[in-house]
């Protein structure tokens, strides 16, 4: 990260970004900071934004003037106090993101129990795929590229199903439905539907499928 502000407004003026994280990892809302050497006074900026005591000053008449315009006509976000008896020392309200890591992906219950009500049904549409085309294939070992020209209409229904089972995140149906206007078509009960001849396709729940090559 660069440490110079794009838009300066002093000869060293110092990147509000680079300013900022330096307080927050060295102090607390509340707290004293001190900046001898204000220049166009980012410190002092950035220390009110983020509810810390500031003092500031410089031997620069110049610099001292375009600080004190900076922070009087400074706009600053709203922060809910934590503790309003406390004043800033007691924290802010902050909105929060949950911190997701390796282990709490790896202790996720939810993927177990969707990994539970949906594996059943790839491992036996990969099942389907094996037997129509003599295959041995692993989930993994599945071609990715629309099924070839020779395959069986069963292995293309089957791949379809899979291909449905693995890539859609709604819930799938019982079992393949018919496009009106082009015959049967592996299609789940809502969302895009898979159209064997020319992957997968939008087809609304009701009304004829659109799929290219058909009238």
């Amino acid at each position: 990260m660069s440490t110079c502000s794009k838009e300066k407004v002093y000869a060293l003026q110092t990147n509000t970004k680079v300013t900022e994280r330096c307080i927050l990892m060295t102090t607390d809302p509340g707290d004293l900071v001190f900046d001898p050497t204000c220049g166009s006074g980012t410190t002092a900026y950035c220390a009110e934004k983020w509810g810390r005591r500031w003092i500031t000053c410089d031997t620069s008449r110049v610099a001292l003037a375009i600080a004190r315009q900076r922070l009087i006509t400074a706009k600053f976000d709203y922060y809910e106090l934590r503790d309003p008896e406390r004043g800033p020392a007691g924290g802010f309200i902050y909105e929060t993101v949950p911190h997701i890591t390796l282990e709490s992906i790896a202790k996720n219950t939810e993927i177990d129990a969707i990994a539970a009500k949906y594996q059943p049904q790839i491992d036996q549409a990969l099942a389907d795929l094996n037997r129509a085309l003599g295959k041995d294939w692993k989930e993994w070992e599945v071609p990715r590229e629309v099924p070839h020209p020779v395959w069986p209409e069963e292995a293309k229904q089957a791949y379809w199903r899979l291909y449905a089972l693995k890539n859609n995140p709604f819930p799938v149906g019982a079992g393949p439905r018919a496009c009106p206007d082009s015959g049967p078509r592996a299609c789940p009960d809502s969302g895009p539907r898979a159209c064997p001849d020319s992957g997968p396709r939008a087809c609304p729940d009701s009304g004829p499928r659109a799929c290219p090559g058909q009238p």
